[in-house]
This record gives structure tokens, C-alpha cells and sequence, in this order.
């Protein structure tokens, strides 16, 4: 969740970074109410300082033996005042925090604003072979050689839920073992975590409130469904405080994954391509900020 500090520092340009993802971000209502909270959090502690002067007059008066009821009765009032601001203050607080929860991530400054064509490619791995045949789709190649079934699997689930068949199997069973063998070989820390989370685990994970249409939920246990391995390994630390002499720590996690994917897609995105379900092995670095990119160079 974006820091409310930070916002504070640049909201021009943190608006500005933020609308290169989606034109449609006002931080307008956010700014105004955090302007609000800190009005009514020095309003709240002035009125606590005015209470804590009159109980001590208060006793200074009983000592006296002088009558207390003018004051008492001030003092009554007050603590209505700042239970009434305390409420406000709840309120305006919850209300940023979910306002918040729902931006996207703030692009890193190098990152190019522009559309899907207009990508900047950074670095390639060899050149892109050339065939002298037609390319066929996946999809089309499986329903062939008999290892994907996508009209069982619709039969068993509904749409969009694949199915391997035979050496189909076998081969997506010995892609996952192959990559989370590599990686242990490699010194990740080998993790298979459960494939279910509760709420607060998918809220660290940035996954609700904002993709809450896009996961899966077991109403009946209050738990939600893997969307992909790293919604669980970032709560793998949670309420911890880890050592910079510790980091980083490497993890590589297999778990299936579950989408609902809303929405409609194009030709491009048939098959293997935006499904209910998949297996996915996942690398997850634990690291210190200023070494995230050569650690993410080094994935």
C-alpha cells in the first residue's frame, strides 16, 4: 500500500506516475481527507491535554474543599467532544487506508509510459528463430498429439480449465520438478506453502481489496485461493523484523494457481493463455531496497 508520507512529499508527481497506468487515478479525495485526519488528530490531542488539566485542577480543588460540579460537568462535555472526534477520526483513517489499498503500484522512474506497441525491449536472449512452415497454435498442436483436452476438462469444470492428457501430463509434471530442482541446486530455499490464505494474508499481498473480482473465495472458511505463488511468500516473513546480514533470502515456491480472470479475450490468448488454473514455480528474493534491482538482475 502506497505510504501516505510519501504522497504528502510529491502528490503532483506521484499522481502523475500513478496515471500512467490508469488515467483514470484522482488523488484529490485521499489528499483532502488526510488533510482532515491530521485536523482532527491535533484537535483530538489539544482537547486531551485541556481534559488532563482539568482533572488535575479538579484535585487540587477537592483538596480545597471547594465545590467541583462547574468543572466536573465541563469536563463531561469535553470527553463527549473527543469521543465524537475519535469516531470521525476512525472513519476519515479507514476510509484512506481502503483509498489507498486500491492504487496500483507507483511506476519506478525508469520505467517508459506508452502503450503495448510502443514497448521498449531492454535486453534479448539470442535472436528469434525463423521457421519456413506455418505456425500453428498450441492449442492446436495439443488436441493433436493428444495431450491438452480443453472439451473434458470444460465437461468437469466449465470453460477455460485445462486438462493435460499423457505425455502432456508427464511433461508439465517434469517442467515443474526440472525448474524446482534448478533453483534449490542454485540455493533457493525450497517451498511448497498452502494453496489457500486468509484476508489479511491477501491484503499484504496487494491482491484484495483491488483484484477481489479475480480470486477465488471459500466464503464458508473465510479463506481465498492461490492467484500465484508470491500473494503467499511475501506473508512469509509477516510481523517479522529480518536482519540486513540475512539478506537476502531466496525462496523457490511450486504451487497451482487459481484466476477467475474476468472478463473476454481475444484470439491471441486462447489455450494455455489466461486459464482458471495453472501450476506455476515461482522465485521470491527477500532483499534490502537498494538492492532490488541487482537482485532482480541476477533472477
Amino acid at each position: 500500500m502506497l505510504d501516505i508520507h510519501r504522497l504528502r512529499e510529491d502528490p503532483i508527481g506521484i499522481e502523475k506516475r500513478l496515471q500512467s497506468r490508469d488515467s483514470s487515478i484522482d488523488l484529490t479525495e485521499i489528499l483532502k481527507l488526510d488533510e482532515r485526519r491530521l485536523s482532527l488528530i491535533q484537535q483530538v490531542e489539544e482537547r486531551k491535554a485541556e481534559r488532563n488539566r482539568g482533572s488535575q485542577e479538579v484535585g487540587r480543588l477537592k483538596m480545597d474543599g471547594r465545590d467541583t460540579t462547574k468543572l466536573i460537568a465541563s469536563l463531561s462535555s469535553l470527553a463527549e467532544e473527543i469521543a465524537h472526534l475519535d469516531d470521525e477520526l476512525k472513519q476519515v483513517s479507514t476510509r484512506i487506508d481502503h483509498l489507498l489499498a486500491l492504487l496500483p503500484n507507483v511506476p519506478h522512474p525508469s520505467v517508459p509510459v506508452g502503450t503495448k506497441e510502443e514497448k521498449v525491449v531492454l535486453r534479448s536472449y539470442k535472436e528469434s528463430p525463423l521457421f519456413d512452415f506455418p505456425i500453428k497454435h498450441h492449442l492446436e498442436i495439443g488436441e493433436e498429439k493428444g495431450i491438452l483436452d480443453f472439451g473434458r476438462a470444460a465437461t468437469i469444470a466449465g470453460a477455460r480449465f485445462p486438462m493435460y492428457m499423457g505425455m502432456g501430463a508427464c511433461l508439465e509434471m517434469a517442467l515443474i520438478q526440472f525448474m524446482f530442482s534448478y533453483h534449490v541446486k542454485n540455493g533457493y530455499i525450497p517451498v511448497i506453502p498452502p494453496f489457500l490464505a486468509n484476508s489479511e494474508s491477501f491484503f499484504v499481498a496487494s491482491q484484495l481489496p483491488k483484484f477481489a473480482d479475480d480470486v477465488y473465495y471459500c466464503e464458508k472458511d473465510d479463506l481465498y485461493l492461490n492467484p500465484t505463488a508470491e500473494s503467499l511468500l511475501v506473508n512469509l516473513h509477516r510481523g517479522e523484523i529480518l536482519s540486513l546480514e540475512d539478506l537476502p533470502l531466496n525462496y523457490v515456491a511450486y504451487t497451482p494457481c487459481f484466476r477467475r480472470e474476468a472478463g473476454t479475450y481475444g484470439e491471441d490468448e486462447r489455450g494455455l493463455i489466461r486459464v482458471h488454473q495453472f501450476n506455476k514455480v515461482e522465485v521470491f528474493k527477500f532483499t534490502a531496497q537498494e538492492a532490488s534491482y541487482s537482485e532482480l538482475d541476477q533472477i
